[in-house]
């Protein structure tokens, strides 16, 4: 028995001296580390300080819009509503945000009788957080436009 204890205590010794052992024992959770600290310094100003325009032809749709983007504690972004807009207003929107006055904008488009269509065009094109954060708003703004329309 005293020689099997000592056959596993020398093996044993040989796996935790390895470099494999060293590097998965201390460089995984680095590495872990590094990832999510990278992630985390990304996302901390995504979102933030930005000049957005939420245009459509429906004035109330847009106001609710704007009103569940500015109802986070931490919103810090301008939201200005352009609404009722024609054709003539996206091109203009479109300028705006190519010379760098406006950082991006939602475009609403209502037919009638049908489906709302959004479009949002930023001059980012890595702009994820805050496309994430407006296609939410405009779902729960939609829903609660059309529960406010049957009558809830």
């Amino acid at each position: 028995m005293h020689n099997i204890l000592l056959i596993a205590r020398r093996e044993y010794m040989e796996q935790i001296r390895s470099k494999a052992f060293k590097l998965s024992t201390v460089g995984l959770p680095a590495a872990f580390a590094l990832i999510l600290g990278v992630n985390y310094f990304s996302n901390l100003g995504l979102g933030a300080h930005k000049h957005l325009v939420i245009a459509a032809g429906n004035a109330a749709l847009a106001e609710d819009i704007r009103d569940r983007l500015m109802s986070d504690k931490n919103a810090t972004a301008v939201i200005d509503v352009d609404a009722p807009v024609g054709p003539e207003d996206r091109a203009t929107l479109v300028e705006q945000s190519r010379t760098k006055a406006i950082d991006g904008f939602l475009w609403i488009e209502t037919p009638d009788g049908g489906a709302p269509t959004a479009t949002y065009i930023s001059r980012s094109s890595g702009d994820f957080m805050t496309a994430s954060r407006l296609k939410d708003a405009l779902n729960n703004g939609l829903v609660s436009q059309h529960l406010t329309g049957s009558g809830m």
